[in-house]
Formats: C-alpha cells, sequence, structure tokens
C-alpha cells in the first residue's frame, strides 16, 4: 500500500496530528520509511489500527469535500435565515413593549390618583401615638442563700474576720 505523511495520516484517520504523534510514541502504530527516505505511515497500517479510512490522500481537496462543504454552507444559510427571524421577532416585541409603556403614561396622565382622606386626631389616636412610660421596676427582696454560699462567700470571711 501506499505510504503517506503524518498530517495525510491523521486526517484520513479522522483523528489529530497531535493524537497520531501520541500513538506512534506509545507503539499503537509504526512509522514507515520509502524507497526515497520519506518518513511516513503505510496505509495499510493505518487500517489495522483505525478501520476504514476516510478518503483517498490521491483525490483530496476534490469530489470527497464538496458534498461536505455545501452541505455546510445550506446549514450556514439556514442558520442564518433563523437568525434573521429571531432578530425580527425581537424588534416587533421591542416596539410593542415603548408602545405600551406610552400608552401607560397616557393613561396615568389622564387619571386622577385619589388621596385617601387623613383620619381627625381623637383621644385615642394620640393616646397611641404618645410615648409610653414604663413604671420603674421594684427591687426584688434578697433571695436566702444556702449554707454552702454562706459558708464559702467573701461575705463570710469578713464576718469572720471582725469575729
Amino acid at each position: 500500500m501506499a505510504i503517506v505523511n503524518l498530517t495525510q495520516a491523521a486526517h484520513m484517520a479522522g483523528i489529530s496530528r497531535v493524537t497520531l504523534n501520541e500513538h506512534i510514541k506509545k507503539g499503537k502504530i509504526s512509522k514507515t520509511e520509502d524507497a526515497t527516505g520519506n518518513k511516513g505511515i503505510d496505509t495499510a497500517e493505518l487500517m489495522r489500527v483505525y478501520g476504514s479510512l476516510v478518503n483517498n490522500p490521491a483525490k483530496e481537496g476534490s469530489k470527497a469535500e464538496q458534498p461536505l462543504h455545501s452541505s455546510l454552507q445550506q446549514e450556514i444559510a439556514t442558520l442564518r435565515q433563523e437568525l434573521k427571524a429571531a432578530h425580527d421577532l425581537l424588534d416587533e416585541k421591542e416596539n410593542h413593549i415603548a408602545t405600551l409603556k406610552q400608552m401607560n403614561l397616557l393613561l396615568a396622565e389622564k387619571i386622577p390618583v385619589p388621596t385617601p382622606p387623613q383620619p381627625e386626631p381623637t383621644p385615642e389616636l394620640l393616646m397611641q401615638l404618645e410615648p409610653r412610660v414604663t413604671p420603674e421596676p421594684t427591687p426584688r427582696p434578697e433571695s436566702r442563700r444556702g449554707l454552702w454560699s454562706r459558708i464559702f462567700s467573701r461575705g463570710y470571711v469578713k464576718e469572720r474576720e471582725g469575729l
């Protein structure tokens, strides 16, 4: 079979050149040399490792790429039409929003907004608004202390020293 360079081999296998070089370094695929001393990969070796090949390097850039190229062009044209339709729809929505805003402003100017009546202050309302005075807390009577707290408190020591 024919020997092709690394770029052509990667293209035929449908992988990148970096991946092909990694496979060569790992020993998954081997490089060969043709009669003129050019290094490359035999197409039989490519078929052994990667299965069927994408295209023949002799026909590169010819009929095999044209259907792919024309299908991409058709897809690009379809996407451009969809994008234009989306832009038109967006413009319609923006115009509708602007119209609604204008109508809202016109309605706001025509309809007077009534103010709620203010209630007259009543004695109950005045009592609610005045700050309340809280009575001062009454002092709590001293609670009885337990036996141990009387024995070990500082007051007991002072009483004892005073005796």
